[in-house]
């Protein structure tokens, strides 16, 4: 699940540092709404979810928001689902996105501009599924993260170079998506 809409989502920003992420960029109340209202469509009747969080504010209030609405058996909070850093373009203006996006391709180590690259916050996100994989067995676990990390996981998980993760469909604020590798191909080979 991406967050909810958040502060930085409506003032048109970038908040990727842990600077600033941690303590501030929280959601803005559509964003709790639009959490809620995607959590009781997909898990109404589903008990003990554990929530797997980033620990920036946005993410941390979205795991709150699930808490609210369905029977959460705990929610762990984790920087291996923090936002991607956008180095010099953090706390610019959202469209610098696109300039970052359009160096990635090709370059699954693009890391200009101290961006940390496709393939880096790809290992980290690997590690987060590891972990769930292995201290969550059998258990219902839903990310919250961020657009980028989880368009660079869901990539990987189809078998796509994670600087190709902007040819999937972007995933929108309080999207909920399950996570399925393409067949035949197992975790081992992902990272």
């Amino acid at each position: 699940m991406r967050h909810g809409r958040s502060e930085a989502n409506s003032g048109h920003f970038i908040c990727s540092s842990p600077g600033e992420g941690l303590d501030s960029c929280g959601l803005i109340p559509e964003g709790v709404r639009q959490v809620r209202e995607a959590v009781l469509n997909r898990f109404s009747g589903v008990k003990g979810i554990v929530v797997y969080s980033s620990d920036f504010l946005r993410a941390r209030q979205t795991a709150e928001a699930v808490a609210e609405c369905v029977e959460v058996e705990r929610i762990v909070l984790t920087p291996l689902l923090r936002e991607r850093f956008f180095g010099k373009y953090d706390g610019g203006d959202d469209s610098l996105y696109a300039e970052v996006w359009k160096a990635d391709r090709g370059r699954p180590d693009n890391a200009d501009a101290g961006v940390e690259s496709p393939a880096a916050v790809c290992r980290r996100a690997l590690a987060a599924v590891r972990t769930c994989e292995e201290e969550l067995s059998g258990k219902t676990v839903l990310f919250v993260s961020h657009g980028d990390l989880l368009q660079i996981l869901f990539a990987t998980f189809l078998g796509f170079s994670p600087d190709r993760h902007r040819e999937i469909v972007p995933i929108v604020n309080a999207e909920i998506r399950s996570l399925a590798p393409v067949e035949r191909l197992y975790l081992e080979e992902l990272g």
